[in-house]
């Protein structure tokens, strides 16, 4: 699941995403209550979340998504806050990719956090 309120950031990685031909849907909604509401009907092994978020934050959205379904947590951002360090250091976010970044990057990681959720 992507959780991106930027609707042009949205389409992107929807895009990426489905270029490189995983064997997992790709939903992708534009807040958290959505991906909230979508996950307890449709669990997901991978979050992939912006850390800046209208109403509930990317850090709180990682929190239950860990809790509930144990999702393996990508956070994409363009703040390298120190808050976002210390959830990666507490296990609350698996990887931060910092934006802009590079489709290799991105590639990367969701591969590896897939590979880990099986």
């Amino acid at each position: 699941m992507v959780v991106e309120d930027a609707p042009y950031i949205l389409i992107v990685l929807r895009r990426l995403l489905r270029d490189l031909q995983l064997e997992h849907d790709i939903i992708t909604v534009d807040n958290a209550e959505s991906a909230l509401a979508h996950a307890v009907h449709h669990p997901c092994a991978l979050l992939i979340t912006d850390y800046m978020l209208d109403g509930m934050s990317g850090l709180e959205l990682a929190r239950e998504f860990k809790e509930r379904w144990n999702s393996q947590v990508i956070m994409i951002s363009a703040y390298a806050a120190t808050e976002v360090r210390k959830a990666i250091g507490a296990g609350q976010v698996d990887q931060f990719i910092a934006k802009p970044f590079f489709v290799a990057q991105l590639e990367t990681a969701v591969r590896e956090m897939l590979s880990v959720s099986r």
